[in-house]
């Protein structure tokens, strides 16, 4: 008896000492929770932290990085099970700064696309988000691409600094189109100036350059398969983008490619060009 009232007594006095943390340290542990979390340590361990939950720094960053749901639950109740994470959102994403989040062909239309809109809804201060395709995404038709593209249009105009694509595939019946497609309709739209990191690939073999990724004004990072450059496109990206970091994708889809590349790419030129341009944007700085 004695040794139990010992033991209360050393968990009521550290729960005691965690009640007195200022709110800066409180804020900064559950900034490194996930979603579930935090709502299990303010809401049924410390209580007196639920108020923490109101605050841009406890979700500074929010990774959703599976939303998948079984196979036996049918439309329409597939979304169910993520009915608290929806209500996750509507509560607390006027406070969310940058989000990251997977998605899945499996997943895509009945709740990815949920999810991507009610961030556009209700994230009004939104700082980036990250959306990451896994392995074997792809859009199912055109419709299901512009409902994408027109809900990154939205969170866009809800004021994002950084919009970060990842592992990006449209694949169409003319399969030489489905890249250029892809990312012209990305150009077009209220998303364009907000793209930050562009990563795309394809499923067949590409040969041809894509012109279209050289006008992303706003792009710093781009990662590509290496058939869809050359010489001019490189130029460009130097010229109309803030491009800073270039990736090449050499993986399943680029490997069948019999691609010259000394013939394509004039890689001294590019450099000279890369130094020039980067002698000329610091001498502007300067002055």
């Amino acid at each position: 008896s004695t040794s139990m009232m010992a033991e209360y007594k050393t968990d009521h006095d550290d729960h005691m000492k965690l009640d007195r943390l200022p709110q800066i340290v409180v804020e900064r542990i559950l900034s490194y929770l996930t979603w579930e979390e935090k709502l299990t340590m303010c809401l049924d361990l410390m209580p007196a932290w639920t108020e923490y939950l109101y605050s841009s720094n406890t979700w500074s960053h929010l990774i959703i990085d599976k939303i998948d749901y079984d196979d036996s639950i049918a439309s329409p109740c597939a979304e169910t099970s993520y009915i608290p994470l929806y209500e996750v959102i509507k509560s607390y994403g006027i406070y969310m700064q940058h989000v990251s989040l997977v998605l899945t062909s499996k997943t895509f239309h009945k709740v990815g696309l949920s999810i991507l809109r009610l961030l556009s809804q209700t994230c009004v201060n939104i700082k980036s988000v990250s959306l990451r395709h896994s392995d074997y995404f792809e859009f199912n038709n055109f419709g299901q691409l512009q409902e994408y593209v027109d809900i990154l249009g939205s969170l866009s105009r809800s004021g994002i600094c950084h919009l970060n694509l990842y592992n990006l595939n449209y694949n169409i019946f003319d399969r030489d189109q489905g890249i250029p497609e892809l990312l012209s309709i990305l150009l077009n739209s209220s998303a364009a100036k907000a793209i930050y990191r562009l990563d795309y690939k394809h499923n067949y073999d590409l040969g041809k350059p894509v012109n279209e990724v050289a006008f992303f004004v706003n792009m710093r990072e781009l990662k590509c398969p290496l058939q869809c450059l050359n010489t001019e496109i490189l130029l460009k990206l130097l010229n109309n983008t803030c491009i800073q970091d270039l990736g090449i994708r050499n993986d399943g889809s680029t490997l069948n490619e019999e691609y010259e590349e000394c013939m394509k790419i004039n890689w001294t030129f590019v450099s000279k060009e890369a130094g020039r341009l980067h002698t000329e944007n610091n001498r502007r700085l300067l002055n």
